[in-house]
């Protein structure tokens, strides 16, 4: 028995050692291909028209064309990332991961969708009955919402795993909204796009999108895209960002005016209020907040070559494409949020590139807290413009050679990545690459990279910011304790505003963000009466009466204008 018992011990130390050879890299690593994907002609000859929408039908550089336009907004380029896409994987002659549909290494199908939003939104719902007479109908949503249908009837049942990219902000809502001929749940189109929304994983540029409303299903999984920096587009791609002349110690970059509960003692709110606070010297705050005016790409690009901290807070939604900007620009960014994760968060180390504040420590006391980053990693910054100007490349769109991004690859933690790099020829779009990985590795899915180093791991990304593969790539915050973390100088409608006014909310079922509004909207507890103001009473009455607020919340324009201030204000970008 005894003998029986180690010859059995013996096979199976045997067989884990075989395991480890073919799983395991000398150092632990996982053993990784990135996988295979395909485009199918026929889907591609549903989809593609649309580029024609940007002028660029036949282009074999849509994305140069874009760049040279005068026409398009800043927010629009940096949410550009499904034209990123099809050039690469549609486009780019010597993509080393795509293959005929038929190849039996194929893991992966690209559906080269193009919702183009900031064509498609001002086109409204363009009838389809007035669709052939109308020149414009064909980049109108309802026009997409019509492809789908087309590609939805002709899809045939197939193992691949289809994946699609959209920088729209809240896709199924304006698919809903603008693209459906009817605003009821029910019918063959609602039934067509429904099948289409539940079997695409989606590459998003926000890894939380809002909750569906007319369409009640979700992607899969959303896998967030980094936005695509501002450099990309100003000529300043190849610069290198660790230069040492940086003239702005804080900078912030943004819009003021936001939706609902974030336009009252937000994030947002707090940084307006520093340009009135100990640090309105050391603090350079721009209001992005565009009314049709086209913001002006270099000058933004500039400011944050300038700065040597960028203020990195959530807007509208978790996600910012400013992260993205700073990074690529050397600005160290300082991210005040509980919730946002950046992109290709399994790769890239991101607790030694940005400093992180819990948002309800900065809205006690904005000033308190930057002056504790200050103290602490002012003399850090060219160690981490040197981590910033290293791994920047993965998160870029530029086209490059798959050895650029290889020798990157062998630095990421926990995984080797091997490419199929036969002839030295093949063109990589990093962060196209990686998400190539995200795709087939998404939790929940049946591909799941398994690890001895970590075996609670589920996949490449996050259902939420606190369930993703490692708890080392969540950013702990800084630590604003005693002295450093000062006195909240918050009014009393301030400190509760979630209570009062209502807030986004993560509903971790959907995988998804909503607004949550307050039980008794505009009702006070007796122990709100005692403490809250008058003016401010009014102010919650008159936002639950009317459903928003007409202003921004205690943010005043006038009193915090550069021209008020002798200089020293907020700057609206029109005067850059």
């Amino acid at each position: 028995m005894p003998y029986m018992f180690l010859v059995a011990r013996f096979f199976f130390l045997l067989v884990v050692l075989l395991f480890d050879k073919a799983v395991l890299g000398d150092d632990g690593d996982v053993q990784l291909d990135i996988p295979y994907f395909c485009v199918d002609k026929n889907v591609l000859k549903v989809f593609s028209s649309r580029l024609s929408c940007l002028g660029l039908e036949g282009s074999t550089n849509p994305v140069a064309a874009l760049a040279g336009s005068d026409h398009v907004d800043a927010g629009e380029l940096q949410h550009s990332q499904e034209v990123m896409a099809y050039q690469w994987f549609v486009l780019e002659k010597h993509n080393p991961y795509r293959v005929e549909c038929v190849d039996s290494r194929v893991r992966l199908e690209y559906i080269p969708l193009l919702p183009l939003n900031w064509l498609s939104e001002q086109l409204g719902a363009v009838s389809e009955i007035s669709g052939p007479l109308n020149s414009t109908y064909k980049c109108s949503y309802a026009s997409l919402i019509n492809d789908i249908e087309k590609y939805v009837q002709k899809r045939l049942p197939s193992s691949r795993k289809l994946f699609a990219v959209a920088g729209t902000r809240n896709l199924r809502t304006q698919m809903g909204v603008l693209g459906l001929r009817e605003n009821i749940r029910k019918g063959e189109q609602y039934d067509a796009i429904t099948k289409f929304v539940t079997s695409v994983y989606l590459g998003h540029y926000e890894r939380f999108p809002q909750c569906p409303d007319l369409l009640r299903k979700h992607w899969p999984g959303a896998i967030e895209l980094p936005s695509v920096p501002l450099s990309f587009f100003g000529g300043q791609s190849e610069s290198d960002s660790r230069i040492s002349t940086r003239d702005i110690k804080f900078l912030f970059a943004g819009r003021m005016w936001l939706f609902g509960p974030e336009r009252v003692c937000s994030v947002r709110n707090a940084v307006a209020s520093l340009v009135k606070g100990p640090l309105a010297d050391a603090v350079h705050v721009v209001n992005t907040t565009s009314r049709g005016a086209v913001i002006p790409v270099p000058a933004i690009e500039d400011l944050y070559r300038r700065a040597e901290f960028c203020l990195i807070t959530k807007a509208d939604s978790y996600s910012t494409a400013a992260l993205y900007s700073a990074v690529w620009a050397g600005c160290v960014p300082i991210i005040i949020s509980d919730w946002l994760v950046p992109a290709l968060n399994w790769a890239i180390p991101w607790s030694e590139l940005v400093v992180r504040i819990n948002e309800q420590d900065f809205l006690a006391s904005p000033s308190s807290a930057l002056l504790t980053v200050r103290e602490q990693y002012e003399h850090l910054l060219p160690q981490f413009q040197e981590k910033l100007h290293k791994w920047r490349t993965l998160l870029s769109y530029k086209r490059t050679k798959a050895s650029t991004t290889a020798g990157i690859h062998e630095d990421i933690k926990y995984y080797a990545f091997t490419s199929p790099d036969t002839d030295g020829q093949a063109v990589v779009v990093p962060s196209l690459e990686l998400f190539l990985m995200e795709v087939l590795y998404h939790p929940g899915t049946s591909e799941t990279p398994k690890s001895t180093l970590d075996p609670k791991a589920s996949g490449l990304s996050c259902e939420t910011p606190y369930h993703c593969p490692r708890v080392e790539f969540l950013v702990p915050p800084l630590q604003l304790t005693g002295k450093q973390g000062g006195q909240d100088e918050r009014s009393f409608l301030c400190q509760n505003v979630h209570r009062l006014i209502g807030q986004y909310k993560m509903v971790y079922n959907q995988k998804c963000v909503r607004i949550l509004w307050p039980l008794r909207p505009g009702h006070f507890k007796p122990f709100d009466l005692k403490r809250i103001s008058e003016d401010e009473k009014a102010f919650v009455e008159e936002f639950h009466r009317i459903g928003f607020s007409p202003r921004i919340y205690p943010y005043e324009s006038a009193g915090l204008s550069s021209s008020s201030l002798g200089g020293k204000g907020i700057i609206p970008f029109e005067s850059l």
